[in-house]
């Protein structure tokens, strides 16, 4: 069956090139008259670097933002509620404003009017490498828009139907941005304020100690799963060129946050005989986010750069832990208290011909301390890469990473090689990326925690303080463009220590905690754009493949993922719409069963702007259609003495309603660079990649 899909939609895909072929994704010519600006060019340019994308004025009434631009290019998905891209199926991927390191919520208050072009490179420097990032996003601003930019923005998630519990109102998101950019000095600062209540139905059904139970059926609109956050964040950065290659970069960060919830349950339990139980989980978490970046490039385009970037992340969590079955009840209050300082510098020379020689070092240090464990990590760097240009059609690069980590409890280095190979055609019809890389990969420092508490009856949550701290992940990538519109992109990983949940029994019941593994996946997707008038039509149809395995269990799974975007836009009216079905629930397996995540989802989105693009209105509608499409997400474990059933109804997205409002006070009339960094350590926990999650 899934042979026919492939078959059926290769042939739709070669259909496009007719039509293509007078898209104005390659078009031959196109001219942008805003400001004193010339530019003749076509709107996608491809070369052995990357891609980019020529900002048109009817791109910057279409799109709010520059990632949303990026939707314009075939192989990158733009989520219209999260604001995130995915980029061949990855979101490793790194931000840049005129090559100064940014991160995504930077790139996103630019005013569209600032933007001269968007690139997306596949060939870069070599500090991004030596991290495993995948691809680098870089916005290149007018050289003549100066000025303030004053923005006003409120995001609104509401559920009208109900099925969000007593919550209507889902999200309530306002911002404001302030952007000054002068012929030297730029400022930028930015704050918001965020209020979640996510509610969900969870039916669950266990089996241990003899005992089988079974929850009652909960729904969307009676959701027995209650998830709140609030968080607000500010942000400072100044950015002084002293010419325009050397500049110095200031930023300042701080957020604090408070996420709790809250899961309820009411069993039916058999055993001897049949009785009612009911049970109850919570977590409390205040957290206190600081981080400080200093930056400074400087050197001579024609011979040698070089950028030195250091910086402090201090994170403070208190954590609650708490569970009650009627009868029993643990209450597990911990704090954890994180310190995390880098320094990176790198440098490049270009100074000979068709060729280009890339090297530097990285120190991180981490000091993570829980209640009782402390744990301290130094990571290091060193690597050395070159790049060989022979034409504008071919690149080549090869180099090798050293990677070392040392702490209280291992000592390792390990190399890592890395090489691509790309090729343009010259009338861009023809492109081919093809990479190997050995990346480092480290587990997050929450799954080192020696802190404990109750998952539920017989179940204890703790930490594995003695996991590989340090190992590699080799992959190898493949991506092939024809036509300048159709798309395969295949990618194979592997990695002989990932970290996976495990459960065993103890004497005092059953221990969940963590463990290495090897691990497999493989992601193949086939897509392609067929532009006619004012319509543009993409479509993808890909697969999913992972396995887990250690010495005793394996696991491994393939999913189905594929996706139809259907999208106008009426430059003269400033109006558009994209309906969108999409399949993207990914099934991961681990060492005793699965877990789901992503949702399936059918959406309708408009947008339009009036005064000149000041005022901007977005409104996402999630359609309650579900055709070959699920409306839930699972998650099994199965053990000889524990077995456990999740099933979680997303059935709370329907009807929901997503709304984008911003206005745009001032505007520049001419345009200065903004440089700033905002690198920080992200230690997130694996969520269910929900909408309210992302």
């Amino acid at each position: 069956m899934k042979k026919k899909y492939i078959i059926a939609a290769t042939a739709l895909l070669l259909a496009f090139q007719a039509s293509a072929q007078t898209n104005d994704s390659i078009a031959p010519v196109m001219c942008d008259t805003l400001g004193t600006a010339v530019v003749k060019a076509r709107r996608i340019q491809r070369d052995a670097r990357g891609t980019t994308l020529m900002v048109t004025n009817k791109l910057r009434g279409k799109h709010s933002n520059a990632l949303s631009m990026l939707r314009e290019i075939p192989d990158i998905r733009y989520n219209p509620t999260s604001e995130e891209i995915k980029i061949n199926g990855t979101t490793s991927i790194a931000y840049q404003v005129n090559g100064i390191d940014k991160t995504a919520n930077e790139v996103r208050t630019i005013p569209t009017d600032a933007i001269q072009s968007i690139e997306v490179l596949n060939q870069f420097e070599g500090k991004y490498l030596a991290e495993g990032i995948r691809y680098v996003v870089n916005v290149k601003l007018k050289e003549s828009y100066t000025g303030l930019d004053l923005v006003a923005q409120n995001f609104l998630i509401a559920s009208p139907s109900g099925n969000n519990g007593d919550d209507v109102v889902a999200c309530e998101q306002p911002k404001l941005s302030m952007r000054y950019m002068g012929r030297k000095l730029n400022v930028n600062a930015t704050a918001g304020y965020g209020d979640f209540d996510w509610n969900f139905a969870q039916t669950t059904e266990k089996a241990y100690n003899g005992k089988t139970m079974q929850s009652a059926l909960y729904t969307p609109k009676h959701p027995n799963q209650e998830t709140e956050r609030n968080e607000w964040g500010a942000r400072v950065a100044a950015d002084y060129s002293f010419d325009k290659n050397n500049v110095l970069s200031l930023n300042a960060f701080y957020s604090p946050s408070r996420s709790k919830e809250s899961t309820k349950y009411e069993y039916f339990t058999e055993g001897n005989g049949t009785s009612f139980a009911s049970e109850e989980t919570a977590s409390d978490i205040k957290e206190n986010n600081l981080k400080l970046n200093v930056n400074y490039r400087g050197g001579n385009p024609e011979t040698w750069t070089y950028e030195l970037n250091t910086g402090l992340n201090f994170i403070h969590s208190d954590n609650t832990h708490s569970y009650f079955d009627g009868v029993d009840c643990s209450h597990s209050p911990f704090e954890q208290n994180k310190r995390y300082a880098y320094g990176k510098f790198g440098t490049q020379y270009h100074g000979i011909k068709n060729w280009e020689l890339d090297f530097g070092t990285m120190y991180t240090y981490n000091n993570y301390v829980t209640k009782t464990l402390p744990q301290q990590t130094h990571r290091y760097n060193i690597y050395s890469y070159a790049t060989y240009k022979p034409t504008s059609c071919w690149s080549f690069l090869a180099g090798l990473t050293g990677a070392g980590l040392y702490s209280q409890d291992e000592s390792r280095f390990l190399l890592q090689p890395t090489a691509s190979a790309s090729y343009v055609a010259k009338n861009q019809m023809v492109a081919f990326d093809l990479k190997y890389a050995l990346a480092p990969t480290y587990p997050k420092l929450y799954q080192l925690s020696d802190a404990m508490y109750k998952v539920d009856e017989v179940v204890t949550h703790q930490g594995n303080p003695a996991l590989r701290q340090l190992s590699s992940a080799h992959s190898l990538t493949g991506v092939l463009t024809l036509l300048g519109a159709i798309q395969l992109q295949t990618e194979l990983a592997y990695n002989r220590n990932g970290v996976f949940g495990y459960y065993s029994q103890t004497p005092g019941g059953i221990l969940l905690s963590y463990a290495n593994a090897r691990t497999l996946t493989n992601a193949t997707a086939l897509g392609g754009e067929l532009g006619f008038g004012p319509f543009t039509l993409d479509l993808m149809l890909g697969m999913q493949y992972n396995r887990v395995a250690n010495s005793t269990l394996s696991q491994h799974k393939t999913d189905l993922v594929a996706g139809v975007s259907l999208d106008y836009y009426n430059d003269k009216l400033g109006l558009g719409a994209t309906a969108e079905w999409g399949k993207n629930k990914e099934t991961q397996c681990m060492l005793q069963g699965f877990r789901e995540s992503g949702q399936d989802l059918f959406q309708l989105t408009f947008q339009k702007h009036w005064l000149q693009r000041r005022l901007r209105a977005e409104l996402t509608y999630i359609v309650p259609l579900h055709w070959g499409m699920s409306t839930s997400q699972k998650e099994s474990i199965n053990t000889d003495f524990y077995r456990m059933q999740q099933n979680l109804n997303l059935g709370t997205y329907d009807n929901m309603l997503f709304l984008r409002l911003s206005y745009q006070f001032h505007r520049g009339k001419k345009t200065k660079r903004v440089f700033d960094s905002g690198i920080f350590d992200n230690e997130q926990r694996a969520s269910r990649n929900l909408i309210g999650q992302e």
